[in-house]
């Protein structure tokens, strides 16, 4: 893997690529490959969803980041609000790279291509020349790429063989 590459974990909206990169990146953490950086896992309160969660890669804690009942003070992301203190760890989660092989950031979206949310600790990453795992929803990937002026190799999420892919070609 070179240094300067990022890789696009693409498919659609609420596909189960959170739910995926949960399961492949314990199996990494298993076999001793140090990861850093955030997923976003939703919240729900019953059956309805009231936001979502970020789980730390690194330290396995999870805290509140986007809520539907948002400060008027809040950045808006749809119909969420995002915490500033939520977004504040996971800046920190993203850019805390310590012995990490890659780090992973869950999601790059609208707010992101604004040079807001997520955006800040991801070029941190990019100026350290750390390899970074990113999701992108696939109609976003085409945008992502033209702003970030780095190599970049694309996982679509329904392909075939996509766990043994990943392994090889991010751990390898």
């Amino acid at each position: 893997m070179t240094e300067d590459q990022v890789f696009i974990l693409a498919g659609p909206v609420h596909a189960g690529k959170t739910s995926f990169l949960l399961r492949f990146l314990q199996g990494a953490r298993d076999d001793g490959l140090p990861v850093n950086g955030i997923l976003s896992l939703a919240s729900f309160q019953g059956s309805s969803r009231k936001g979502y969660d970020a789980f730390d890669l690194n330290t396995r804690d999870s805290y509140p980041l986007l809520r539907t009942d948002p400060d008027p003070d809040w950045l808006r992301v749809g119909p969420f609000g995002m915490i500033p203190e939520g977004l504040q760890r996971a800046e920190a989660a993203i850019t805390d790279t310590g012995r990490s092989n890659l780090t992973v950031i869950d999601e790059m979206g609208h707010l992101e291509l604004a040079g807001r949310g997520f955006w800040p600790g991801f070029q941190v990453v990019m100026e350290r020349r750390q390899p970074a795992l990113v999701v992108v929803r696939l109609e976003l990937v085409p945008r992502f790429q033209k702003a970030i002026h780095a190599r970049t190799h694309i996982f679509r999420f329904y392909a075939d063989g996509l766990a043994e892919d990943m392994h090889s070609r991010l751990f390898s």
